[in-house]
């Protein structure tokens, strides 16, 4: 430890394993396991990852259950269990506590142990003691005099004068200064371990919680005595009276202060204008307030929810962190949590602390998530703070995407694109003779210096076939024929990946503008609201239009990479067609926010719930579209 003097014995004789022998011998698994039972879990309700149990069409959705909790919520769970095994054993709660971190909580196992070994071995095995004493109001924090102590881990002794306050467990005699000890329970703290024994070598008695408490308490009280007496030090030397000297040395020092400021402000050519010493001061003042702030003030105002967020989180990591016990209770709640990694998994957004539990599948046949993913489901969750991502593989969602085929489209974007690229954006062939073209201007009318063949930019098509309008440009029309050559075949699969792509890109590119301009119009909105008497809660319909666009935004832009992986000899009008009208929607709700003046976003209320609801309406058709034709094998998806 460090700050500690002396051969630390906890750090030699201290197994490692302690904590984990019965997880490799325990009969049971993970998923046999009675986690935290749903009455613990009162303040949240579960959720689903779809909405229905099945779709329009009657394609089961099984869908995965699953609550959204946090560390606290898990505490409060793991010690109604203790309680709940205290009311068995009847042994103390704080004993019932390090008996299920003894055993990872498998409860089954510890009563079976606890049934058939002789209490003296099972509890001297647990470290703990047969004939404990529970610590009540017992105090376990003495001011030793006796000159002849000395802690075995700094060597320190107290004295008459200055006596040593030392702190021992309830079961045992072996007291070490509480300085030392508190660094011990510190450092095992940083480590994350929960079965802490007391430091002498020869003991191996486990740290109980309310002996931990008062330990706690005590640096906890000595903490504030210290804050305290420090404030009054501080009130005490502000009110003694300054000397001749230090007067004097504080008036040179703010008129030297002063001297450098006025130098500063100076400008070149500032002389020659004639202004005065008032209209300086006028220019000079919002100078000086910016460089006091340091911060536009549209970017204070920006993304207000997400820095509510963040303050959200870093007062909870304050009170997890404010004393030795709250940091312990945090450490078991997490170490619970990734122990229990099948039903537990964190929220993959930075400044996210959110947990979810899984609490299985609303079905007859999926009792897994790797069975549920095997039917190309998507296990789409929402955490407490409504960040929405996959719980398979921990990514942002990408509903109506598969994991096994977002992950191939990502690696194959990876691969082929600056490739892509460059071919995307210099050159396509001549549909007629097939000789390079690059585009030279921004009509999509093109001519062929080689032959003279007009055709469409977009969709290489007759030009005499658009008539002024965009023909088929946005179908991709599968040539489902037998490529002569193997170039062909490639050139083929080359233009149908870039046709794909492109759309993918697009709509990408369309997200990622549309979040920027939507960030800057929530911050004017805000401005609004502190000028106005406007409440939070009349703009609140604008926030969820926001979410609703960057959802269909999202959901449209995997639609285009699925339709990739589709097999082409499958019919996907179906498809295309939702996939157009959602496109279309998208585009109407993203033209609304582009028109929309800050100070017309309450007359616009109506057309913004409106638009925002038939844009949820078709995303939800897309998805439901795609589910129903991969369920029924209308399409197949290939494993390219």
């Amino acid at each position: 430890m460090s700050d500690v003097e002396g051969d630390d014995p906890e750090e030699e004789e201290y197994d490692e394993s302690f904590e984990d022998s019965y997880a490799e011998d325990s009969e049971f698994e993970y998923e046999d396991e009675e986690y935290l039972d749903e009455d613990n879990m009162e303040k949240v309700e579960v959720e689903y990852t779809y909405p229905t149990s099945e779709t329009k069409m009657g394609t089961l959705t099984h869908r995965m259950k699953y609550e959204p909790v946090d560390v606290e919520d898990v505490q409060r769970s793991l010690e109604e269990k203790v309680k709940q095994l205290d009311t068995i054993l009847q042994i103390g709660t704080d004993e019932c506590r390090i008996l299920l971190m003894r055993y990872n909580w498998n409860d089954d196992k510890l009563l079976e142990d606890f049934t058939n070994e002789s209490l003296d071995k099972f509890f001297e095995g647990s470290g703990l003691s047969k004939n404990s004493k529970p610590v009540g109001g017992w105090d376990l924090i003495e001011q030793k005099t006796d000159e002849s102590f000395e802690c075995h881990i700094c060597f320190s002794s107290p004295s008459k004068d200055q006596p040593l306050a030392v702190f021992r467990l309830g079961n045992c005699d072996h007291p070490f200064c509480i300085r030392c000890y508190v660094k011990y329970i510190q450092e095992a703290n940083a480590n994350s371990r929960l079965l802490i024994p007391c430091p002498e070598a020869d003991c191996g008695l486990i740290i109980r919680l309310s002996e931990l408490q008062q330990l706690s308490d005590y640096g906890w009280k000595e903490r504030e005595r210290a804050r305290e007496e420090k404030r009054k030090e501080t009130e005490k030397q502000s009110r003694v009276p300054l000397t001749e000297e230090e007067i004097r040395q504080k008036y040179q020092r703010d008129q030297i202060e002063a001297e450098l400021s006025e130098f500063s402000d100076l400008e070149i050519g500032e002389g020659e204008t004639g202004e005065n010493e008032e209209e300086k001061k006028v220019k000079v003042e919002p100078k000086n307030k910016a460089d006091d702030t340091d911060e536009d003030p549209e970017a204070k105002l920006f993304n207000f929810q997400e820095r509510i967020l963040v303050q959200e989180r870093e007062e909870r990591e304050r009170r997890r962190n404010q004393t030795l016990l709250s940091k312990y209770w945090f450490n078991v709640a997490s170490k619970y949590c990734s122990k229990h990694c099948k039903s537990f998994k964190n929220c993959p957004f930075p400044d996210c602390d959110s947990l979810i539990m899984q609490q299985g599948f609303d079905s007859n046949v999926v009792a897994t998530l790797e069975e549920f993913t095997k039917r190309q489901l998507i296990p789409t969750v929402q955490c407490s703070h409504k960040h929405e991502f996959c719980y398979s593989c921990l990514k942002g969602d990408h509903s109506p995407c598969p994991c096994s085929i977002a992950e191939k489209w990502e690696k194959k974007c990876k691969d082929d694109t600056e490739t892509a690229h460059w071919i995307t954006a210099n050159t396509k062939d001549c549909p007629e003779c097939s000789m390079p073209i690059e585009k030279n201007g921004g009509c999509n009318h093109m001519q062929c210096r080689n032959c003279n063949y007009e055709f469409c930019w977009v969709c290489l098509k007759d030009w005499a076939c658009h008539n002024n309008s965009y023909f088929n440009c946005t179908k991709y029309v599968e040539d489902i024929g037998e490529a002569k050559t193997a170039q062909e075949k490639s050139r083929k699969s080359l233009e149908r990946y870039l046709f794909y792509f492109r759309l993918f890109d697009n709509q990408r590119s369309s997200l990622s503008k549309d979040r920027e301009l939507l960030e800057q119009f929530e911050g004017k909105i805000q401005e609004m609201q502190k000028k106005s008497s406007v409440s939070w809660i009349e703009t609140l319909f604008y926030r969820e239009s926001v979410d609703v666009l960057l959802q269909a935004r999202r959901e449209l832009m995997w639609s285009y990479a699925i339709m990739y992986y589709i097999d082409p000899k499958c019919p996907k009008q179906l498809v295309e067609g939702v996939q157009c009208t959602l496109s279309h929607q998208v585009e109407k709700l993203s033209r609304l926010f582009a028109d929309t003046e800050v100070n017309a976003v309450l007359q616009q209320k109506a057309k913004f719930l409106n638009y925002s609801n038939t844009v949820k309406k078709s995303r939800d058709l897309l998805r439901e579209t795609y589910l129903d034709c991969i369920a029924n094998g209308v399409v197949k998806l290939t494993r390219k």
